[in-house]
């Protein structure tokens, strides 16, 4: 869940938040639960990740604070070609 910046706001608009909504978890053991977030413009953001179990009711909230910085490129791709020919570069 988005917190900052409001969700509804202009600066989250170039925020994508993907995660799983559930996630089963036997007694005893860990696990890695991973989220994907892009950022189409440099800002920050605050993201509040919920862990609640069906059974029992518990719950545990963890806040991650994020920042986005501006890419950097890492190169440059020259494509040349005469008059109706295709151009290829493999990334």
């Amino acid at each position: 869940e988005l917190m900052d910046p409001d969700p509804s706001s202009q600066d989250a608009q170039g925020i994508n938040l993907h995660g799983v909504s559930t996630l089963d978890l036997p007694p005893g053991l860990e696990r890695d639960y991973r989220f994907s977030i892009y950022s189409y413009h440099e800002t920050s953001a605050l993201v509040r990740v919920s862990f609640t179990s069906q059974q029992t009711g518990e719950f545990m909230v963890v806040e991650v604070e994020l920042e986005f910085y501006a890419p950097q490129s890492l190169a440059t791709i020259k494509m040349e070609a005469a008059c109706r020919q295709q151009v290829r570069h493999k990334i």
